[in-house]
């Protein structure tokens, strides 16, 4: 929580009359405490996402790889969002425990589509994931989402 943000929750807090009782009871002194264990910012997250070409119709994979550069990712998944009409995805949400591999700062999850004829088109994705920061009993994690986007290609590329 940002300093401008606590300033606005203790104006608030401070402003409200129904909340008299808990200002009486040492409420304000809590929410400072509370600044004081929060994380300054969100944790960074990375998301991408990249899909395979296809030369026929079929199952084609693309790959969503999550990555923070600090901390740890606790939980992750993948939501399809939108696809083309000629690729549907098999599974519009898959988690982290179908990833293909896995480590505290980077997961790839795999999405599989079947491909019915040939075309072009971007597929989009929701990458959500809890991310930690911190350590010694001091962890704090945030719910983080990121949209990405990738091209489905299945086909032969006409003038490439």
């Amino acid at each position: 929580m940002t300093s401008k943000a606590l300033s606005s929750v203790l104006a608030l807090f401070v402003a409200a009359p129904h909340l008299a009782t808990l200002r009486q009871h040492g409420g304000t002194r809590a929410l400072r405490n509370l600044a004081a264990i929060a994380p300054v910012e969100t944790p960074r997250l990375d998301v991408a996402a990249s899909c395979e070409h296809k030369a026929a119709k079929g199952r084609i994979l693309c790959d969503i790889e999550f990555e923070v550069p600090d901390g740890r990712i606790a939980w992750a998944d993948v939501m399809v969002v939108s696809a083309p009409p000629f690729a549907k995805p098999l599974r519009s949400r898959v988690g982290v425990l179908d990833a293909r591999s896995r480590t505290d700062r980077r997961i790839h999850i795999p999405v599989a589509f079947v491909a019915k004829e040939s075309g072009r088109g971007a597929v989009a994705f929701r990458g959500r994931a809890v991310v930690c920061a911190g350590g010694a009993g001091k962890e704090a994690c945030a719910p983080i989402a990121r949209d990405v986007a990738a091209e489905l290609r299945v086909g032969a590329d006409e003038g490439h």
